[in-house]
């Protein structure tokens, strides 16, 4: 008698185990196997290394359409756009807060602007950019992720 009350608790020991690991394990992450996370974005990670995306505003005459763009900019000084990335300028610091940046291929081909920060929350400049002979308004917001 005292085998069978000893195999019962045994049993009733597995059954209790098993029960309690099914109940653990996430129905959802179960159907999952060892994917990694798509997202190459990371919250408060550097994934543009030594350099930074320019998200550019060239503001044309009343009737015409403002101009948008973005590019990257290398700590070398470089400014390249596209894949695969494509030298369009050269930037270069002149003073804290005052930045200026020469095209020499892509949409501001043959312009050039003296960029001032204005504002420093998300890095902010604009300046007048000049190409074939007319002037533009010009705002760059500077964004390092």
């Amino acid at each position: 008698m005292s085998r069978s009350i000893l195999r019962c608790l045994c049993l009733l020991f597995v059954a209790s185990a098993a029960a309690f690991l099914a109940a653990s394990v996430d129905p959802v992450e179960a159907g999952k196997k060892d994917k990694k996370d798509p997202k190459k974005f990371k919250e408060g990670e550097e994934h543009l290394k030594n350099r930074a995306r320019w998200e550019w505003t060239v503001s044309g005459a009343k009737d015409k359409k403002a101009e948008t763009g973005k590019f990257s900019a290398y700590v070398d000084g470089e400014v390249k756009h596209g894949t695969p990335q494509v030298l369009v300028g050269t930037w270069k610091s002149l003073e804290a807060g005052v930045v200026r940046a020469e095209f020499t291929k892509g949409p501001l081909q043959g312009g050039t602007v003296v960029l001032r920060r204005v504002e420093a929350k998300v890095p902010t400049y604009e300046g007048d950019l000049e190409r074939g002979g007319t002037k533009a308004k010009m705002r760059v917001e500077i964004i390092n992720d």
